[in-house]
């Protein structure tokens, strides 16, 4: 995602706080050129360890304010009253310029190693990056097989499905071999 020049402003008081243990992750690493038709309204933190998400979370707002950004903490549930696994900020910036910030524990398994990165600090591999992308849109949709006897089982498949690149006709009904049929749903039906 082409980065604003708020955003990149927000990314150099931020990227000296990362390191192997609270890296980069999400849509901002597989979008990041210039050239990219989608813009990012988020970053995404993770963190190996459950309490440097507090450590870090911290660290950041202390490190933008310090910088003259206004940092709102989100805290619906008391995030940012106790030690949590996941916190929420909206960083603002002049002419209305903002972006959320979100750190969260994750898991160390991976596939790669952490990278460093010029503009970032560090960041999860691009390979795992692009494999938490299809995790995570893999469990948003999926398709409900329907035999002849009229048993179900869920499928996953992706999102896209539903408009975004995939044509429609390959997920609807009658497109599978008998005795299957599929049937697109969202994930609360």
């Amino acid at each position: 995602m082409p980065l604003t020049a708020f955003q990149k402003d927000v990314l150099a008081v931020r990227a000296a706080n990362r390191s192997e243990e609270s890296h980069f992750a999400g849509g901002v690493l597989l979008h990041a050129s210039d050239d990219s038709p989608r813009f990012s309204r988020d970053f995404d933190i993770l963190h190996d360890v459950a309490l440097e998400v507090v450590r870090a979370s911290e660290r950041d707002v202390a490190s933008l304010r310090e910088a003259g950004f206004t940092v709102d903490t989100i805290s619906r549930h008391g995030e940012w009253e106790r030690d949590t696994t996941f916190r929420r900020a909206i960083v603002r910036g002049p002419d209305a310029a903002l972006v959320e910030v979100d750190w969260a524990a994750d898991s160390a398994l991976r596939f790669f190693p952490i990278e460093r990165d010029a503009q970032l600090g560090w960041r999860l591999h691009l390979f795992d990056a692009a494999t938490n992308k299809a995790l995570t849109l893999s469990r948003s949709w999926r398709a409900r097989v329907k035999s002849r006897s009229g048993s179900r089982s869920a499928l996953p498949v992706r999102r896209q499905a539903r408009g975004c690149g995939i044509p429609r006709r390959s997920a609807r009904a009658g497109t599978l071999p008998p005795p299957w049929r599929v049937r697109m749903t969202g994930a609360g039906d």
